[in-house]
């Protein structure tokens, strides 16, 4: 894939906004009923990683 300059910037900012509502997308997901297993799997993230962010580590 070939971008221009503005497109990989524009994608770098995508990314950086959903990281940076990782947690809040974490905790909003276990609130919702979400199991710890699948909310690993679906964002890629540790289960420890995932525990750290609900406080339960």
């Amino acid at each position: 894939m070939t971008w221009t300059p503005e497109q990989a910037e524009a994608e770098l900012n995508a990314w950086r906004v959903t990281y940076e509502r990782r947690d809040e997308l974490v905790r909003a997901a276990d609130a919702a009923g979400v199991p710890i297993n699948r909310i690993h799997t679906l964002m890629g993230l540790g289960r420890n990683t995932v525990y750290r962010i609900l406080g339960r580590l």
